[in-house]
């Protein structure tokens, strides 16, 4: 059934229940004591009926019309709205609502941010609150350029760089800025990418459950809110960052800092923290120094955003329980960090 015959579904059930059950209180005189007794248990059965299948039309009609909230990896039906009604490209191809032209203006500076879903500004309904948006409002007199792609991965964020001297109209680096996530050496490491398909097996059946909206959300969104904890967990982490696959992605963000300082690309790197996991507790702290001792050998300036974030919780940073994206705080404190480590670029 597609999304269309679903609604229709939810809209007449209620209507043919309301007047069945009109129908039965008015047609029903029961004499005797256990007819009564009969009438009113099919009485209440209509009722039920009647008032669950209400529930269902007034879910169904949030979920699709008024509900306007993604998930961390946009497998909720909600999130597909939401992108349509919020995540407009441009002439690039990325979540802005500026062209981005080849060249610098003249007399102004470019920072170039090439990140993921953080840096597009992932459940963030206005661009102008995301950390980018932030930026730029800051600094009125600079192109601020966000060249991110959500579900990028540094192989494709390596591809950007690799084209952006070899289009028609070759792109101007100036300041460029990699926002790195600790997901992006997922793309080389195996297991991350099991543990993932594994958390999701099933959830693109067709049917009823993926042509509703309020079935799809209620089915798939624990799952959701279960995901970063099975994809972002201590193991994947520390295996990823270290031996062979450490050594691989250290080789691929070196080549990323040649190809954007080849290309007169003032290199810097932010990175953030594993936002799920913000708290006193916080986990993953080896492998920033592992970051920070990488960067610190290639001379290449880093802002890591878990010295900013500390003393914030995940509830006081991330959007929802099943959404690990950063909120318009975390946007926030990101900007002015930011702004702060670039400097004065005069």
């Amino acid at each position: 059934m597609t999304e269309n015959a679903i609604l229709v579904l939810f809209l007449v059930l209620p209507t043919l229940l309301f007047f069945g059950a009109r129908r039965f209180f008015r047609t029903t005189k029961p004499k005797m004591g256990n007819q009564k007794t009969a009438a009113l248990l099919i009485g209440g059965i209509w009722i039920v009926g009647f008032l669950a299948s209400a529930g269902l039309l007034a879910g169904e009609v949030y979920y699709r019309y008024v509900y306007d909230q993604a998930d961390t990896v946009g497998m909720c039906k909600a999130t597909a709205r939401w992108f349509e009604r919020h995540f407009q490209t441009n002439n690039g191809g990325f979540r802005d609502e500026h062209a981005y032209e080849p060249s610098v203006s003249p007399g102004h500076r470019r920072i170039s941010l090439l990140g993921d879903s953080y840096t597009a500004g992932q459940g963030i309904s206005d661009i102008n609150d995301r950390f980018v948006g932030e930026l730029a409002n800051r600094r009125p007199d600079q192109e601020v350029h966000a060249l991110a792609i959500c579900g990028w991965s540094t192989s494709e964020q390596l591809k950007l760089t690799y084209y952006m001297p070899q289009a028609e109209q070759s792109y101007d680096l100036d300041v460029a800025v990699l926002v790195y996530n600790f997901d992006d050496i997922s793309d080389i490491a195996p297991e991350w990418d099991a543990e993932l398909t594994k958390a999701f097996e099933g959830v693109g059946d067709e049917g009823l459950t993926r042509n509703s909206y309020l079935i799809d959300t209620l089915t798939v969104r624990p799952k959701v809110a279960r995901l970063p904890q099975l994809i972002e967990n201590k193991k994947l982490i520390h295996d990823a960052y270290s031996g062979a696959t450490w050594e691989r992605q250290k080789g691929r963000l070196t080549s990323l800092q040649e190809s954007m300082t080849s290309q007169g690309g003032k290199f810097h790197v932010m990175t953030f923290p594993v936002m799920h996991a913000l708290g006193p507790d916080y986990p993953y702290r080896e492998e920033h120094e592992k970051l920070a001792a990488f960067w610190r050998e290639l001379g290449v300036p880093h802002l890591d955003l878990l010295d900013v974030f500390e003393g914030h919780t995940a509830e006081d940073l991330t959007l929802a329980p099943y959404d690990s994206h950063p909120n318009q705080k975390a946007h926030e404190l990101a900007a002015a960090a930011l702004d702060e480590f670039l400097g004065d670029l005069e």
